[in-house]
């Protein structure tokens, strides 16, 4: 494994760099996300349980944040003051980072075994992940610290995106090979869509 973020140009179409983010050798870098001003990119770096974030200027890694548990997926706050931070398994769900300093906000903590991918309501109140193994979609309201719906989805999911406006949230599920559809205003899903 190489471990690096590679850089491509979209207009030439060809890689016209490449970053090196783990720390030590065999460690897989996993989550990615962009500043809101393309200044900084922020990654985890899985196995030594930190996330790197690069200065793109300089194309080096300029910070390494440690992060209790297994980081995946990243993602930046709309005015980039806040980094979240989702765990893949043990008892940290998220971790949150000042943007600007690194430093740690808040923890929340879930009893989570693969978690993969997140998404977060517009306010950043609510967060919605999905837990690979028990076939889980979870939203957790982040200013009551709870799970406010654990519902079923098909087997295995894997990847989300949200709709434009947030209201609908899709789920890939690897092994069913289907997408669950999850209605944030409802607060249940809204149904399923088989793909084969």
């Amino acid at each position: 494994m190489s471990d690096q973020v590679v850089v491509v140009s979209i207009t030439a179409g060809q890689i016209v760099g490449k970053i090196p983010v783990a720390d030590q050798p065999i460690r897989i870098a996993r989550g990615v996300a962009l500043s809101p001003d393309e200044t900084k990119l922020v990654v985890s770096d899985y196995h030594s349980q930190t996330v790197a974030v690069v200065d793109l200027s300089s194309k080096t890694v300029i910070k390494r944040i440690p992060f209790v548990g297994y980081p995946t997926a990243i993602k930046v706050s709309a005015d980039g003051k806040r980094i979240y931070v989702l765990g893949r398994s043990g008892m940290t769900m998220v971790a949150v980072y000042d943007g600007q300093t690194y430093e740690p906000i808040r923890s929340y903590t879930w009893s989570v075994s693969q978690a993969l991918n997140f998404e977060l309501s517009t306010d950043e109140r609510y967060l919605y992940f999905a837990d690979f193994d028990p076939n889980w979609f979870i939203a957790y309201d982040l200013q009551e610290d709870k799970a406010v719906k654990i519902a079923k989805t098909g087997l295995d999911p894997f990847n989300m995106v949200s709709s434009p406006d947030k209201r609908y949230i899709c789920i890939t599920n690897f092994t069913s090979d289907s997408v669950s559809i999850f209605d944030t205003q409802a607060n249940d899903m809204a149904g399923s869509i088989m793909l084969r």
